[in-house]
Formats: C-alpha cells, structure tokens, sequence
C-alpha cells in the first residue's frame, strides 16, 4: 500500500514545543522542532535554544491515524483548514532543516515582509534553495516562510551565491519554492538591489 506520510504542523501550548517534539518521537514519530541559540543575559548564564517558529511541532505521520498525535500531552491541534489538515511540501521543510543545520546564525522574520527578490542559491550549503532575498544594511538575508503558519525565518547569505530568477518560469510565488532543488531558467547575473528594509532586526 503507498503511505499517506506526510509533513503537518502541530500546534501546541506555549513553551512546550521541545517537550511536545520528545513525546512524539517516544511514540515513534519523526518530528522537527526548528531552534536557534541565543545568548542568555545575567551573570553564569550560557547559551541557550529557543524555537524559530513559536507555537509549533512539525511532524511526518500518516494523516489516516492521527489518534497518537492529537492525545499527546501539550498538542492544541494539527494545522489546517475546517476538518482538513494540510500538510507542508518536504521541499519547504528540507530547506529550513538546511538553514538550521548550516550552524550560521538564523533570525525569526515577521510574515508577510519577504518583499525582496525570487532568487535561486548557486553554491554553499544552501545551493539549490528558492526564496527570497533581501537587502538591509548593506547585507543579503535570504527569507524563508511557511505559508501554512505564517510564520518566516532569516539568514544572511554571500551575495556572490545569488542567481535572479525570471519569475515567469516559476509556477508559484517564490514563498512556496523554498527548498526547491529544480532547475529554473536564470536570468543574467546582477547583483541584488534591495528596495527596502524589510525588517530591523536585521541590522542588530
């Protein structure tokens, strides 16, 4: 039989998305849990993880038997429309997973800000991925959304990694691509022009 696996999001109760992810995996289910590290202030204090996407769990589960999933301690709901869950594209939660593991420093970014431009990322870690970049004090941010809990995240990239794209040869908006390793067709290179700051964060 084909398996019905697929990628949802769980949301849960606030400060409990590392516990929640934990009891998943005990019940057997491949989650995700997107952190970052950031410093904590006081005297003795180290570093310390925080989620990149507040409130939820990202899980693959076969969305016929959810039973587990929605009686696990801490779990509000699987994310969807009326009755029906939808799922997230592996490609966009392969391309957050790159970003995270990349070990470089990656911000939560307000969604509904990734103005900027579609562009396809021609080598390093993050070759392949197609999203949107940004300009803001004279650095490149490459923006990366998932639509489905409007939520974003943020990462500075090397400008010289960047390839235009022609969006007409791209069947979605560039917020729905991220991740994508397919070929699209390329414009000539040049270098990124932000048009404005998107977010101040950035800069700090």
């Amino acid at each position: 039989m084909p398996s019905n696996d697929a990628w949802y999001a769980v949301q849960v109760r606030p400060h409990s998305e590392n516990k929640v992810a934990s009891h998943l995996e005990l019940k057997g289910y491949t989650q995700f849990v997107p952190n970052q590290m950031e410093s904590s202030h006081g005297a003795g204090r180290g570093a310390r993880s925080r989620p990149l996407f507040p409130g939820y769990v990202f899980c693959r589960f076969d969305s016929t038997l959810p039973g587990k999933i929605v009686t696990t301690p801490g779990v509000i709901c699987i994310v969807g429309y009326g009755n029906v869950w939808i799922p997230i594209p592996e490609l966009e939660i392969e391309g957050i997973r790159r970003i995270v593991n990349s070990g470089m420093p990656v911000k939560s970014h307000p969604y509904g800000y990734e103005r900027g431009e579609c562009v396809q990322i021609s080598e390093g870690p993050f070759r392949g991925i197609v999203a949107t970049v940004s300009r803001a004090c004279n650095k490149n941010f490459l923006i990366v959304p998932v639509s489905l809990i409007q939520q974003a995240i943020a990462i500075e990239i090397d400008g010289d990694s960047i390839l235009p794209l022609n969006l007409n040869s791209i069947d979605n908006s560039c917020s729905y691509r991220a991740g994508s390793p397919r070929v699209v067709e390329r414009e000539a290179r040049e270098p990124v022009t932000g048009r404005e700051k998107t977010c101040n964060n950035f800069c700090n």
